[in-house]
């Protein structure tokens, strides 16, 4: 194994036994062949491992969080957003064994960085099993759910949107598609909230859910300013 990879090992807290599972995780599928596979299996693989302990890690720490906060803090932690940082923090990206079209460009792609955490993840487990996993998700996605929680009163608007509208209305909000622009890998989505008759600001997002809560955030501003704010868990 190239000794680089040993840094690499290093950041992930683990040595691994079979190295090729460790290339395998670091091989994009523009470069594979049938001797080197491509990591898509790992990251679907990984993709599972990591939701399963953060669940399990939220549920043993936060116990004062319901299910809709639970779900809220999770969707975070495990989020590409939080994927792109752990593979800033371990440097993947000098790792990644891609083709000369990807390699040439300035920047590789956010989503790829974020898949090829996950296809490492998977690799930590197969290698190492579940508390070698656990161990590396625990430690670098913990901190992230730690800052979720310091704004948690505006995690899921949404759901505050609903519960205001619900007890101030009677009715229920829906979301409208604006526009959708950008490649596959980096699209912008723009929503917006109706509530009746009336459409409030839109909110833009790298994700439908993600426009879908600036978009909530947006009308609940507005109606918060005209009516005041309810009183209740969903303020």
């Amino acid at each position: 194994m190239e000794p680089i990879l040993m840094d690499l090992e290093e950041a992930l807290e683990h040595k691994f036994r079979r190295k090729k599972l460790l290339l395998e995780a670091l091989t994009h599928s523009s470069v594979k062949d049938e001797k080197h596979p491509s990591n898509e299996r790992l990251e679907f693989l990984g993709d599972s491992v990591l939701g399963l302990i953060v669940t399990e890690y939220l549920f043993k720490t936060f116990k004062d969080l319901d299910e809709g906060q639970l779900t809220s803090v999770k969707s975070i932690v495990v989020s590409r957003t939080s994927l792109a940082k752990v593979a800033k923090e371990i440097a993947i990206r000098k790792y990644l064994r891609v083709g000369r079209g990807i390699s040439k460009n300035r920047s590789i792609p956010v989503s790829l960085l974020a898949d090829s955490v996950e296809a490492l993840i998977g690799a930590v487990y197969l290698d190492g099993g579940m508390r070698a996993a656990r161990r590396f998700i625990v430690n670098r996605f913990a901190p992230l759910a730690g800052k979720a929680l310091k704004s948690r009163k505006s995690l899921n608007y949404k759901s505050r949107l609903q519960y205001f509208v619900q007890k101030k209305f009677g009715v229920t909000p829906h979301y409208r598609l604006l526009s959708q622009e950008g490649p596959e890998h980096n699209k912008k989505f723009k929503l917006a909230a109706t509530v009746g008759r009336d459409e409030y600001p839109p909110g833009l997002g790298n994700t439908k859910k993600e426009a879908g809560q600036r978009a909530a955030r947006e009308a609940l501003k507005v109606l918060q300013e005209k009516y005041g704010k309810l009183s209740g868990p969903e303020r």
